[in-house]
Parts: C-alpha cells; sequence; structure tokens
C-alpha cells in the first residue's frame, strides 16, 4: 500500500515537469509541478477522495531534452 502516488525515479535528471490527476468526473484533484513533491495522498479538496479509478498525465523533459509523455489510471482503495 502506498500513501502517495508519484513517478519513481531521480527528479535530479527532469525539467518542465508536471502531473495532473483527474477523477471520473473531468475534475482535476491534483496538479503539481514539483517533481520532489510527496505526490498526491488521494484527497481532494481537503477530504478523502472517493474510492475509484482516476486518471494522470505526467510530462516532462528528460536529461536529453526530450520531451515525455506518461498517461495512464491509478485505482485509489482505502
Amino acid at each position: 500500500n502506498n500513501d502517495f502516488f508519484k513517478p519513481l525515479g531521480s527528479a535530479n535528471y527532469m525539467t518542465e515537469y508536471s502531473m495532473t490527476i483527474w477523477n471520473r468526473w473531468g475534475q482535476q484533484v491534483f496538479q503539481t509541478s514539483d517533481p520532489t513533491l510527496q505526490g498526491w495522498d488521494g484527497y481532494f479538496e481537503g477530504q478523502q477522495a472517493l474510492t475509484g479509478v482516476y486518471a494522470y498525465i505526467i510530462t516532462y523533459k528528460n536529461s536529453y531534452g526530450e520531451h515525455k509523455m506518461v498517461k495512464g489510471n491509478v485505482t485509489l482503495t482505502r
């Protein structure tokens, strides 16, 4: 069980980082541009988000200057 959702790996080699998470109704529940942040803790507007599937997109520029995008789903369980 993980307390936070965030990408694995070193943030030392990326720039122009962004991670955004949405619920199934299209509401943005989390956004950060700080790769050293702990990540999403499963809360939305100060309250525990509902159990379910959330969509995410992570964009960044790697150490070679290439723009990358990773997208998928994360399931929140309690």
